[in-house]
């Protein structure tokens, strides 16, 4: 039986030797080939869904020899990444835009993990958060003459009216950043917002950050893309 060493979410048993009973091949949830597991912590004996994903071409091996991933003899943990316990919130959190910096990736998934398990003032915050980082980015220094004010750039909402005003985000999302200007204050004041009003917000934020960064990302990859084979194309010519 193959095992792998963790701290138990269970019973905090730290450096834990879990025993792998079942797998089911999950690869769609990360670049490399990744398993949702069910492991059993010899110390509580309670079972747990743990995500791994496979390092290299070795474990696969190992995998058609044995049958499945469980079947392997010993511990995997030299032969796996451990993408962390799987809870109510990570099942069922919506997944973030493609092509996020660090920090605007962890304060969006963080807001979609709160949404998920219904809080929508700590999503709201958490929402906030990542478009507060994200539009930073897209303010002209101060250095560089006419631009926005001490108040627009130290506060979200008329942070966003003056990018809006300027051209430095897409007019047609004007309407949905209204969501971020009459609930944010409420929920990080109040803690008075409902559901869908962090809904409003997830889905503007969600918009928002794939025009600023994954569609840029991929027009950059189309580009590459057809450079190479226009030089593939020249080379065999």
């Amino acid at each position: 039986m193959a095992t792998i060493v963790e701290t138990c979410p269970r019973c905090g048993a730290e450096n834990m030797t879990f025993d792998m009973i079942a797998s089911v091949p999950n690869s769609q949830m990360h670049s490399a080939m990744s398993f949702e597991t069910c492991v059993v912590c010899r110390k509580c004996k309670k079972p747990s869904l743990l995500e791994v994903a496979i390092k290299n071409s070795e474990i696969s091996y190992m995998i058609e020899q044995a049958g499945s991933l469980p079947k392997i003899t010993g511990d995997l943990s030299n032969f796996v990444n451990s993408w962390g316990f799987l809870d109510w919130a990570s099942v069922n959190a919506p997944p973030a835009p493609d092509e996020l910096p660090d920090s605007v990736r962890a304060a969006f998934e963080e807001g979609a993990r709160c949404l998920a398990v219904r809080c929508p003032n700590a999503a709201s915050a958490m929402f906030r958060l990542c478009l507060d980082l994200a539009t930073k980015e897209l303010l002209p220094k101060e250095t560089e003459g006419e631009g926005p004010s001490k108040q627009e750039r130290r506060n979200l909402a008329p942070r966003l009216r003056w990018l809006f005003h300027h051209g430095r985000l897409p007019a047609e999302l004007e309407g949905l950043s209204q969501a971020v200007k009459d609930n944010g204050d409420d929920g990080v004041h109040e803690g008075a917002l409902t559901e869908e009003d962090a809904q409003d917000i997830h889905e503007f934020a969600f918009m928002l950050l794939e025009r600023i960064y994954t569609l840029p990302a991929r027009l950059e990859a189309s580009k590459l893309r057809r450079l190479e084979r226009k030089s593939k194309a020249d080379t065999a010519g």
